[in-house]
């Protein structure tokens, strides 16, 4: 990005982009801030001066690769990450092309895995997802979990019960808001 030839020093300003950055549109990228020392014409030594935007880029990274992961993990059922990583070019260009409204779907089921937790909802304390259609519910009153299902409608969660279906608005990665009997606000907490 930028360089700046002072003698036998060379001090420049380097983005770092991968295939996974480039492709998964991971912004902002790793700015490195170097120092390359040459001696007679050769070189000495290369020193990392400062790093930029390492937090906000594994933030970024971190979202945008597991929708990715989820989806490779349902359309292939991997065992390990080896084949991912043995395929990586593929398995990125296949999901780049998807329509964006796929993908959304994709980053919605990524992010739900796990358990949201609330502590205002009279009669539901958590809920655990596992894959595209297993929720767990746990209830408020005596602490009895029991597993059933559920559909994404585009931000909604529809989770089936033996007396009526319960509501939830995605609101973003780490919060569901409940409707009706699950009026409350849940919290990811891993």
């Amino acid at each position: 990005m930028k360089i700046q030839v002072l003698d036998s020093i060379v001090k420049t300003e380097e983005r770092e982009l991968s295939i996974i950055d480039s492709l998964l549109e991971v912004n902002p990228a790793i700015i490195r801030k170097k120092t390359y020392r040459f001696v007679d014409d050769k070189l000495q030594s290369i020193t990392v001066d400062s790093t930029l935007y390492l937090e906000e880029y594994f933030n970024s990274l971190h979202e945008k690769v597991i929708p990715f992961t989820f989806y490779v993990n349902d359309q292939y059922d991997l065992e390990d990450g080896k084949e991912l990583y043995a395929n990586i070019k593929k398995y990125l260009l296949e999901y780049v092309s998807l329509p964006v409204s796929d993908k959304k779907e994709y980053r919605h089921y990524a992010h739900l895995q796990g358990t949201y937790v609330s502590k205002d909802c009279a009669f539901y304390r958590k809920l655990i997802f596992r894959g595209k259609k297993t929720v767990t519910i746990v209830d408020a009153i005596f602490g009895m979990s029991f597993a059933s299902g559920y559909e994404l409608d585009e931000d909604v969660i529809r989770v089936k019960t033996d007396k009526s279906d319960l509501l939830f608005e995605i609101k973003d990665s780490q919060t569901l808001i409940g409707e009706g009997f699950a009026k409350g606000t849940f919290k990811k907490v891993n």
